[in-house]
């Protein structure tokens, strides 16, 4: 994309990986807080994003003030899912945002709804919910996060 667009990539290139932004965790916070700081130094102009829905999940007001932020410190969000970010007409990507950013608030809440519902009727059956007792990876889990810091405290 940057070939095609003469662009420079400079320092870090910022890229929200699905896991990262769907479940808000701390190395998306991270990564996001780490991208605010750069854009207010002024090291980037534009953040390229997969979509927007990947910035945050957690609704209209969250999604709105990152955008705001960003653009307060001459960034602007360009996602390669939605080509109207990318707009000579600032006004036509402020109509828009916002519900982008409901209906990525909306789909995550309707995913919680759904696991929720199958693990209730997996339950209502007498079927077991969740990992089967004695069932194996395929491959080793990665030890990071919350389960190292388990292990770690279990181990004294």
């Amino acid at each position: 994309m940057s070939m095609v667009r003469s662009w420079s990539i400079c320092g870090r290139s910022w890229f929200f990986r699905v896991p990262c932004a769907s479940n808000g965790g701390a190395r998306h916070r991270e990564m996001l807080n780490q991208a605010l700081t750069d854009a207010r130094l002024g090291h980037f102009e534009v953040m390229l994003v997969w979509a927007l829905d990947r910035v945050s999940r957690e609704g209209v007001e969250a999604t709105l003030a990152i955008l705001r932020r960003l653009a307060g410190h001459g960034a602007a969000v360009w996602s390669l899912k939605e080509p109207w970010t990318e707009t000579a007409d600032p006004r036509m990507a402020e109509l828009l945002a916002p519900l982008y950013a409901w209906m990525a608030a909306e789909e995550s809440r309707r995913r919680s709804e759904r696991t929720r519902a199958g693990l209730e009727r997996r339950r209502r059956e007498g079927k077991p919910a969740g990992r089967q007792p004695g069932a194996k990876d395929k491959a080793p889990r990665r030890r990071s996060g919350y389960v190292a810091r388990w292990e770690r405290e279990r181990q004294r």
